[in-house]
């Protein structure tokens, strides 16, 4: 994955990225005549407006929580998920599925996962905008398993 910004200002085209990145796997994978490349970008969860409708509430993907570091969202999507559905069975009870009968998602998701979104946002601004950066951190974690995955962990904000 790469930011759109820097691929347009690359001038490399997504088959030439492609060709270049098979070309680093060698022979670890079967190349196949690729007919057709499409892309689109990942909603990351650097945005901070909210997620709540009136009855709707956005989760996961759709809601711009994938991890803008990791491009992760699983998690997040479970986790979103889960505090919609407390939130949306609290606003049934009541009988307010208006936006600010669900406004409470916001304030949830926010508190449970929104200072790490930030952090890995910041992150994922500071390796992007410095190459050299990112090649210094990740090249001694590919090289050593252990190593790479408390990086990644410590990048993320997870513990160790």
């Amino acid at each position: 994955g790469l930011r759109l910004d820097k691929y347009r200002q690359s001038g490399v085209t997504l088959d030439a990225l492609l060709t270049r990145f098979l070309d680093m796997l060698g022979g670890r994978v079967i190349r196949e005549s690729v007919t057709e490349i499409k892309t689109w970008q990942l909603p990351f969860g650097s945005s901070r407006q909210s997620r709540v409708f009136d009855g709707c509430i956005l989760v996961g993907d759709a809601g711009s929580f994938i991890d803008p570091l990791l491009g992760a969202g699983i998690y997040n999507a479970m986790r979103t998920g889960t505090l919609a559905a407390q939130t949306g069975h609290d606003a049934l009870t009541r009988g307010d599925t208006s936006r600010s009968g669900l406004i409470a998602f916001d304030a949830q998701w926010k508190r449970s996962m929104g200072w790490g979104l930030r952090r890995a946002t910041w992150v994922q601004r500071l390796v992007v905008g410095h190459p050299w950066l990112m090649n210094a951190v990740f090249l001694p974690a590919s090289l050593h398993p252990v190593l790479g995955r408390q990086i990644v962990m410590m990048l993320s904000g997870e513990k160790i």
